[in-house]
């Protein structure tokens, strides 16, 4: 429950910095109005994947992003789901939010740092560790798991 309202502060704090920007932000020295418009989208967008995660924030952002007239709503969606890396980015973050909302990544970095044969050995550490990294990026993204499993470990 502490999730949902810690989430729901942070949102607050993003939509908060989002209307000042597009409301407060002059748009002046080079700065364009569609400028302004993209940092008010922008800006909140990696304050919410920093504290909130990057799944309902990257597609809300989009979401904004084309209610302001910053992109073309059938240009925009088209992008998203029609670029190589978008096709495989989602599928990716879609497996690795399941794995950690689940608790699969705390579960493999506990049952890692739990055995024995690895205590005052830390090259041994860091191998077990870099195996379980190659089993799970072979259903995500390399990149992806690195952060999860860092996160999962704090």
């Amino acid at each position: 429950m502490g999730d949902i309202k810690k989430n729901q502060k942070n949102f607050i704090i993003a939509l908060i910095a989002g209307v000042l920007i597009y409301f407060f932000l002059p748009a002046a020295n080079g700065l364009t109005d569609l400028g302004v418009k993209m940092l008010a989208v922008f800006l909140p967008t990696i304050y919410l994947w920093l504290t909130c995660g990057t799944g309902w924030t990257s597609l809300f952002s989009v979401t904004v992003a084309v209610m302001l007239g910053v992109y073309a709503g059938s240009s925009a969606y088209a992008t998203l789901w029609g670029n190589i890396c978008a096709a495989a980015v989602i599928p990716f973050l879609m497996v690795a939010s399941v794995m950690q909302e689940n608790g699969a990544f705390e579960w493999i970095v506990k049952w890692i740092i739990s055995r024995k044969f690895i205590h005052g050995r830390p090259t041994l550490f860091l191998i077990m560790f870099t195996i379980a990294e190659v089993i799970i990026s072979i259903f995500t993204a390399p990149q992806v798991v690195a952060v999860l499993f860092f996160s999962a470990s704090w």
